[in-house]
């Protein structure tokens, strides 16, 4: 684990400048967000990726952490990145065929980011070999995920 910590490092630095860019992002934009519930949802949505690199990378940082810890908070994680999407994604089920079909693949993709952590978490806690580099996937998934969503709440909601 040693060897991966300037690469935690970069992550939760990384995540963390991308957390306050969406914050600003939602700012910026907060009253045409807070009059559509639909943009109020996705602006949380949009959080929850580089939230999760932030939260796990500082786990990673930990030194010495056992191992089963850190499987547990690895999961944790993922299991949040996997359900909130679709919590938030229910409570928005209105509209057409159309509109569901693009709320429910919206959700899935967000999801999409849980599922690696989720993986690097029973990996790790089963002393896998190569566990770590799931969280390095769902890092770089998170991360992208987090630029898409800043550049629609800084750009496309001021359409």
């Amino acid at each position: 684990m040693d060897a991966w910590q300037p690469f935690f490092g970069a992550q939760v630095s990384a995540s963390a400048a991308l957390t306050g860019l969406l914050v600003v992002a939602i700012s910026a934009s907060r009253d045409r967000i807070l009059t559509s519930p639909e943009l109020l949802w996705r602006a949380c949505e949009a959080l929850i990726g580089p939230l999760s690199v932030l939260t796990l990378g500082s786990a990673m940082l930990i030194p010495r952490q056992p191992a089963p810890a850190l499987g547990a908070e690895a999961l944790g994680v993922g299991m949040v990145c996997l359900g909130a999407p679709l919590a938030i994604r229910l409570r928005t089920l209105r509209g057409s065929a159309l509109t569901l079909m693009r709320k429910a693949g919206r959700a899935a993709l967000t999801g999409c980011v849980g599922a690696p952590f989720t993986v690097c978490g029973a990996f790790v806690a089963l002393h896998a070999p190569g566990a770590i580099y799931w969280f390095a996937c769902g890092a770089v998934l998170s991360l992208t995920a987090g630029v898409v969503a800043s550049w629609v709440l800084l750009i496309e909601i001021a359409r």
